[in-house]
């Protein structure tokens, strides 16, 4: 049985989170959404996590201050505050597909 990372995605937006949960888990992550920091807080209580991506501009919580509490109790888990990180994943993905492609079209 092969273990994947699992990544805690943190948006207030919904389809943001869906986008980002679903491009992640395309590529072989495990994913765990929350919509908001607080939740993330929570979540973190009772899910072993890898990596932390969450939206910078948030309501209550910014992905500021959620690193802040993070590293309070967990310290040696990584995160990423973006508010572009779905643009981004859009295109490191279409990247791998365009490398795959070229790499496709060389051996015929």
């Amino acid at each position: 049985m092969v273990i994947r990372p699992s990544i805690l995605v943190v948006d207030d937006e919904p389809n943001s989170l869906f986008g980002i949960c679903q491009v992640l888990t395309d590529e072989g992550f495990q994913t765990i959404p929350a919509k908001d920091g607080r939740e993330a807080l929570e979540k973190l209580k009772t899910n072993s996590v890898s990596l932390i991506i969450t939206d910078e501009k948030m309501p209550d919580l910014s992905g500021m201050e959620l690193l802040s509490e993070v590293k309070k109790t967990h310290p040696h888990i990584p995160l990423i505050a973006d508010r572009k990180i779905f643009p981004r994943l859009l295109f490191f993905r279409l990247l791998r597909i365009l490398r795959y492609l070229l790499l496709f079209s060389e051996l015929v």
